[in-house]
């Protein structure tokens, strides 16, 4: 049962005695955050995707990251730019 409400952050491991974890509220550790839509939290999920990815694929086309292409221009030649699906 703590895990659960651990997963759901209504409780913490604050530390841990002779191989035992501490549970404390989780209002006590945790700092105060605001509430995300659903929306903004998949559109940032989504960005961070491709920057981390750095290509990605929109209506069947494979569209690099601006970041790459930068660093692509300059002296990291290694870092991939496009990637093509494999001929069949």
């Amino acid at each position: 049962m703590l895990e659960l409400l651990h997963g759901r952050g209504v409780v913490a491991i604050v530390g841990r005695r002779g191989g035992q974890r501490l549970w404390d509220l989780g209002e006590r550790w945790y700092p105060e955050t605001h509430t995300v839509p659903l929306a903004e939290a998949e559109r940032l999920l989504d960005d961070q995707r491709f920057r981390a990815l750095g290509v990605r694929l929109v209506k069947g086309e494979w569209h690099a990251h601006p970041d790459r292409r930068r660093l692509a221009r300059g002296r990291s030649s290694h870092v991939p730019v496009a990637v093509r699906p494999a001929d069949p």
